[in-house]
């Protein structure tokens, strides 16, 4: 049996729209509080990309752009259904 990891991603619109309505920081949007130069939400959802890469090139891939949060969280949508091998 061949396994494989589930990648869930979405476009960066759709990501920055669900940090704007959860109004949590990026895990890496730097913070002045912490000494670091800020860092804008765009740019840490790319650089969350770049260090995510090699797992989704071999993971399947479910795009859940056209979700909303609380569809996702709650499970109403099928979404292995969306599921596209890259």
């Amino acid at each position: 049996m061949r396994i494989r990891p589930i990648f869930l991603d979405a476009s960066t619109d759709a990501l920055v729209r669900r940090f704007s309505e959860t109004r949590r920081p990026h895990p890496l949007t730097a913070t002045p509080e912490r000494g670091d130069a800020a860092r804008a939400l765009v740019d840490a959802i790319e650089l969350e990309r770049e260090m995510l890469s090699n797992l989704r090139e071999i993971s399947t891939v479910i795009d859940t752009s056209q979700l909303r949060r609380r569809c996702c969280a709650a499970g109403c949508v099928p979404w292995w259904a969306r599921a596209t091998r890259r």
